[in-house]
């Protein structure tokens, strides 16, 4: 999957893959920054290349990336 989605876009694909882990790029330009995320029913998990996990409640998560792109890489 190539094209670009917003963070609600993001979101509602993780949830749709609950039982995956989702490795998505999130998107600025040229500068691309790897993070891998997982989701249960009521936080989503994203952990960083600095190897730094959050644990995000929905509302939280899609205010504090509200302005970004992503790109999913892997599925696993």
């Amino acid at each position: 999957m190539n094209e670009s989605l917003t963070i609600e876009q993001l979101y509602e694909f993780l949830y749709l893959n609950k039982e995956k882990l989702i490795e998505a790029s999130q998107v600025s330009g040229v500068l691309r920054a790897t993070h891998l995320f997982s989701i249960s029913e009521s936080s989503v998990f994203d952990e960083g290349v600095d190897s730094e996990e959050t644990e995000w409640e929905r509302e939280e998560f899609i205010e504090w990336y509200k302005n970004t792109k992503w790109i999913i890489d892997e599925v696993i």
